[in-house]
């Protein structure tokens, strides 16, 4: 059964949000490199949520975090705001002089690379990101 914490989407409740995602981490028995990267997915994941997904006014993100049987974790960040799919932002240019790169786009390029999984959808009115991490505290991407 999945543990469930919902708050305002607010910067200042970003440490009992990332608070949730340690214990959940450590809980489902991930290495200790892979807990430190799935809290930075988890951070970039959230201030992006709590800065744009609610352009209007105030709303919650919901945290889901189960832990697999065949070890590691998922764990499903959730919102009612504006529709937005990180996964089809562009790349980022990573070639280019930093002076002459547009601005942005690497927060989303790092979770893509922190974690063994990402996913997306739009269900019930809600964005849900899913980001999986395995057990074994290995680099998710060989590196």
């Amino acid at each position: 059964m999945p543990d469930t914490i919902e708050l305002e989407a607010r910067l200042e409740n970003l440490p009992r949000m990332l608070e949730f995602v340690t214990a959940c981490a450590r809980r489902c028995g991930l290495a200790a490199r892979s807990v430190h990267n799935l809290e930075l997915a988890a951070e970039e994941a959230l201030v992006n949520v709590c800065s744009y997904a609610y352009p209007a006014g105030q709303g919650k993100v919901r945290l889901e975090c189960c832990c697999r049987d065949s070890g590691g974790l998922v764990l499903k960040i959730s919102d009612k705001g504006k529709a937005f799919n990180p996964l089809e932002a562009d790349r980022p240019d990573l070639e280019s002089r930093v002076s002459r790169r547009q601005v942005g786009g690497l927060g989303i390029f790092m979770l893509r690379n922190l974690v063994e999984q990402v996913g997306y959808t739009r269900r019930g009115g809600r964005n849900v990101l899913t980001l999986e991490m395995g057990g074994e505290g290995e680099d998710p991407h060989g590196a």
